[in-house]
């Protein structure tokens, strides 16, 4: 397909095309997909880690930086198997997050269903006091 655009847009794309060709597709496909909402008085993000247990994955808050890490593990040594084709990827992923300064540090919780990890971030009673003020 012929681009009829020019100018930055154009080439900062085929600049990406370039670098992320050299990237491997199996690290792609380690990076989980995540969704930030906010419901009630908490933010929530989601992560698609399916595969993995609970105990592979390691969630901490520095400096308003949440990271989320995890190890997948595919076992390809297994005495008599003889893989002819191998889609699933193994290794490690890392996502980080930053955290708005008005959050619960010590009520931050995380659970893990089905594949999804889920981390709960309550606000404090300071960001619920917002209001906007009127310009005189």
């Amino acid at each position: 397909m012929i681009e009829r655009y020019t100018g930055f847009p154009f080439v900062r794309r085929r600049f990406e095309d370039i670098f992320n060709s050299f990237n491997d597709d199996v690290d792609r496909d380690l990076v989980p997909k995540s969704d930030i909402y906010e419901e009630g008085n908490s933010f929530y993000i989601t992560l698609e880690i399916p595969g993995l247990k609970k105990e592979d994955v390691k969630i901490k808050l520095e400096d308003n930086l949440l990271v989320i890490e995890g190890e997948k593990k595919i076992d390809k040594e297994i005495e008599g198997r003889k893989y002819h084709y191998c889609e699933r990827a193994s290794g490690t992923f890392q996502r980080s997050f930053r955290v708005p300064d008005y959050i619960k540090i010590d009520s931050i919780k995380a659970k893990f269903d089905n594949g999804i990890l889920t981390v709960e971030l309550p606000k404090t009673e300071e960001e619920k006091k917002t209001r906007e003020i009127e310009i005189d």
